[in-house]
């Protein structure tokens, strides 16, 4: 603590405001004096102080308790400080390779990862697809998806989904995703779901879903996913 004050100055003012509290309010406790049961035998030292509350919690309690409120550095942004639930679903062309990029360098690495739908949207490529009988072209709209790479036997091979589809609300992501395997007429169609962070204790199970012990055995309602691909 006394090399934290020695070079407070490096601080802003309302860290070295925190850190000044620390230093005359803390108490330190002795192994020894614990070993010689200084506290009272049987007591536990730590009692007045433990708490279930998370350090994002606490570090939110505090910055909302000083004048920066959320705009202090001790604030962590939650799910109630980005965009409501939402429905709404976008279907058009994707960027996969940035989208699978995000979601390999920030799912499971940060606690929070926001989620923002906008940023893998590609606007429809307008092709020339003929003529009319007049000798006019004609002209269609089709999804310009940029497809992702990966490897397979040692070669790059290029990949998107059959229909994927974005939820247009801007909020944290969470690491829990679930994944299921569909029979329709014949053929065999592959889902996998990314959810928000609020949707984590929102998970359930039907009379129509036979869960199991799987992480990822789960139903949710729709304004709970974030990403929904299918292949």
């Amino acid at each position: 603590m006394n090399d934290l004050l020695h070079n407070i100055e490096e601080f802003d003012e309302e860290s070295q405001r925190l850190l000044r509290g620390i230093a005359t309010s803390v108490s330190i406790i002795r192994l020894d004096e614990l070993e010689r049961g200084s506290y009272g035998k049987g007591n536990d030292p730590f009692e007045g102080i433990r708490t279930n509350k998370t350090f994002q919690e606490i570090s939110n309690e505090y910055a909302l308790s000083r004048p920066f409120g959320k705009k202090s550095s001790f604030y962590y942004p939650t799910a109630a400080d980005y965009d409501a639930l939402s429905k709404n679903f976008y279907t058009g062309g994707i960027n996969y390779e940035l989208l699978a990029k995000d979601l390999k360098d920030n799912l499971g690495q940060i606690k929070d990862f926001l989620f923002d739908s906008e940023k893998y949207l590609l606007e429809d490529k307008t092709i020339y697809s003929g003529s009319s009988s007049f000798g006019t072209p004609i002209f269609s709209n089709v999804k310009n998806n940029k497809p992702f790479l990966y490897k397979r036997d040692d070669r790059e091979v290029q990949a998107s989904f059959d229909v994927s589809k974005l939820n247009i609300r801007k909020n944290l992501l969470s690491n829990s995703y679930n994944f299921g395997i569909y029979f329709d007429n014949y053929k065999v169609i592959y889902n996998l779901n990314f959810i928000y962070k609020d949707g984590e204790d929102k998970k359930f199970s039907d009379t129509q879903t036979d869960k199991t012990e799987s992480p990822y055995d789960f139903k949710l309602n729709h304004e709970y996913f974030a990403i929904k691909l299918y292949t």
